[in-house]
């Protein structure tokens, strides 16, 4: 089977041919003469490799966040790696939301909950 994909442009310079979706006879009957050029369709190792290159950049992405969030925090005089060998992990994300809520004290911060968070750690 054979799919081409083809421009609206493409089919405005021949008169007489209706462009509806209801009507597609016109566009089949240019494609069969030869009159009507198909778009590029990349081969599937191109297209493999277009979404790995995707996923290459989000991963970048996400990392540029990671480390705009760990020196924001270290500008605030916040070493959170200090704490916690995870500086994205449960108990360091318990953390920021605990300051993001308002919580100042030191020890209500690192030591909260310590039996859930010992067994979220193994």
């Amino acid at each position: 089977m054979r799919y081409c994909w083809s421009m609206d442009g493409t089919s405005r310079i021949f008169r007489g041919i209706k462009r509806t979706s209801k009507i597609g006879g016109g566009r089949a009957k240019l494609l069969f003469s030869g009159l009507l050029k198909g778009s590029f369709i990349a081969p599937l190792e191109i297209r493999q490799l277009r979404v790995f290159r995707y996923q290459r950049k989000l991963m970048g992405q996400v990392s540029a966040e990671k480390n705009r969030l760990q020196k924001i925090l270290e500008d605030g005089n916040i070493k959170l790696s200090a704490v916690v060998t995870d500086s994205f992990g449960v108990r360091a994300r318990r953390i920021i939301e605990a300051m993001l809520g308002g919580e100042t004290e030191v020890e209500e911060l690192v030591y909260n909950e310590p039996q859930k968070l010992e067994r979220l750690e193994r």
